[in-house]
């Protein structure tokens, strides 16, 4: 695969495979978020329930994923996850 960012918008590269994600690590920024929005980050990365917007390629693999997923009350969440 080609080197780059690619964006939903133009289209991934062909043969990208976004797998799940179990136990993500959330920054220091992230829990002060948490603390002070009173909601909880996703722990998970479930690329079915989130929506991928952007990704980005290195050395032809999947380096970071840029999604958007709900927090359940009424807001949403747009979160970077380094592979």
């Amino acid at each position: 695969m080609k080197d780059g960012l690619y964006h939903k918008s133009i289209g991934f590269p062909e043969g990208v495979v976004i797998k799940p994600m179990f136990g993500l690590k959330h920054s220091g920024h992230v829990k002060m978020r948490e603390m002070e929005w009173n909601v909880s980050a996703p722990k998970h990365f479930l690329p079915r329930v989130s929506n991928v917007f952007e990704i980005e390629i290195r050395c032809g693999k999947l380096l970071k994923i840029v999604a958007r997923a709900s927090l359940g009350n009424g807001t949403d969440i747009c979160y970077p996850i380094l592979v």
